[in-house]
């Protein structure tokens, strides 16, 4: 369970990073999709080093595998306590966007992967999802 950024089954929370283009396109293409959006923008919010920790475990990774390989070179990231001080120091390192349901923590590579995210609230709603 996700401590602290646990979510009522109809909300989303869409973790991103308002630097990274990528990020504020997935989030439009998020915000057009039938979802209710709770949006932490890493970069000007302030998570923990629990939630980060929470969310790794999560979603089945190291906390290494938390942080973007395309922007993390000549950083140090041996230790998971190294790990978690990087992220907070410089939260724009983190492999984003992420998306926390009810459910489930998923790092989102493309809008097929919102697609899916929205499928599954629909389903444990009951709902069929918009086309």
């Amino acid at each position: 369970m996700m401590a602290n950024l646990q979510t009522h089954p109809r909300v989303v929370i869409f973790i991103y990073g308002h630097s990274k283009v990528r990020d504020r396109k997935l989030l439009a293409r998020a915000e057009a999709l039938n979802l209710k959006l709770k949006k932490i923008d890493v970069e000007t919010e302030t998570l923990t080093t629990t939630h980060f920790a929470a969310m790794a475990e999560s979603m089945q990774h190291s906390l290494q595998e938390l942080l973007d390989p395309r922007i993390v070179n000549g950083h140090d990231i041996s230790d998971a306590e190294g790990v978690l001080k990087l992220i907070n120091k410089k939260p724009e390192l983190l492999r984003t966007p992420i998306v926390v349901t009810h459910k489930h923590v998923k790092h989102i590579e493309d809008f097929g992967d919102l697609q899916s995210i929205e499928r599954l609230v629909a389903e444990s709603q009951g709902n069929q999802p918009s086309t």
